[in-house]
């Protein structure tokens, strides 16, 4: 187990020096602190692993459709038996004070809150929505539910450098934090 988390540690910190070197940064600062403060207690990278990792479900690689909040079985699973040994390894290195989050996202079209005077469920409802299938799908896969946690963002983790109207926001991202 602890060579696991050394390894861990060791690609952290090289992803790190390889983003300082090029000078990108992909987190605001105060989200750098909280994760090295996380990072430090456990000795594992805590935040946006789905970047470091290639630890994104989108459907059929292109993200959900307008709305859409649905799981084809077939492309999950296809998407679930590339990914599984990742996904099992930083399930098995978490500590017990620790979850694999399951973060929703959607683009930036319609509103972010729900408008009952219109019937419009809002990004945020979305994005909850596309973690919440997500996590089912990892439960039925054999990942213990108390190691998940579902949050929807909406639109408030868009990437970078793409039109915020792309369906490439509208994706599953992970990562660990606390309980």
């Amino acid at each position: 187990m602890m060579r696991k988390i050394k390894w861990i540690f060791i690609i952290f910190m090289l992803g790190s020096f390889v983003m300082c070197q090029s000078g990108q940064t992909t987190q605001p600062p105060e989200e750098k602190k909280v994760e090295e403060n996380i990072a430090k207690e456990t000795n594992i990278k805590l935040y946006d692993l789905g970047k470091d990792l290639s630890f994104v479900y989108a459907p059929y690689g292109k993200g959900w459709a307008y709305k859409d909040v649905s799981i084809d079985n077939n492309d999950f699973n296809k998407w679930y038996s590339t990914n599984k040994r990742e996904i099992l390894k930083v399930i098995d290195a978490i500590d017990a004070g620790f979850v694999l989050e399951v973060v929703g996202h959607t683009d930036a079209s319609g509103p972010q809150e729900a408008e009952p005077a219109t019937g419009k469920k809002g990004n945020l409802w979305y994005s909850q929505e596309r973690a919440n299938r997500v996590c089912e799908s990892l439960i039925k896969a054999g990942i213990p539910k108390d190691k998940l946690r579902c949050i929807g963002v909406g639109e408030n983790e868009l990437i970078p450098g793409i039109n915020p109207l792309d369906r490439k926001h509208r994706r599953v991202t992970f990562r660990v934090n606390r309980k």
